[in-house]
């Protein structure tokens, strides 16, 4: 797994290729850290790219996503492979931040 970022009308985009498991999942966090300390506060998160992904990385990753609400961020999904969308929909709706959006 490895994470990359654009930057997309200075929206920083994080994108995640390859196994999104548990080993790896702090790399992403730590990026999303990463934006939000450079003072961005809409950050965009890429899952086009992920071959594999657990509920408990969904589970972590939306709950960042609430936590950067609370802290007045935005963190968008702007792309989710069949195997995120798997993973994302066993994470129960109240644990998913309002600000989440998809755009498949």
């Amino acid at each position: 797994m490895n994470v990359t970022r654009t930057d997309q009308f200075g929206l920083p985009i994080l994108c995640v290729h390859g196994e999104l498991g548990a080993k790896s999942c702090p790399e992403v966090l730590v990026e999303l850290i990463s934006a939000v300390v450079e003072g961005h506060t809409r950050i965009g998160l890429d899952l086009s790219s992920v071959t594999s992904m657990g509920e408990s990385q969904a589970a972590l990753l939306a709950g960042a996503c609430a936590k950067l609400a609370r802290g007045g961020s935005t963190l968008s999904l702007v792309g989710l492979s069949p195997a995120a969308i798997e993973a994302m929909a066993q994470v129960p709706a109240n644990r998913l931040s309002p600000g989440t959006t998809t755009g498949q």
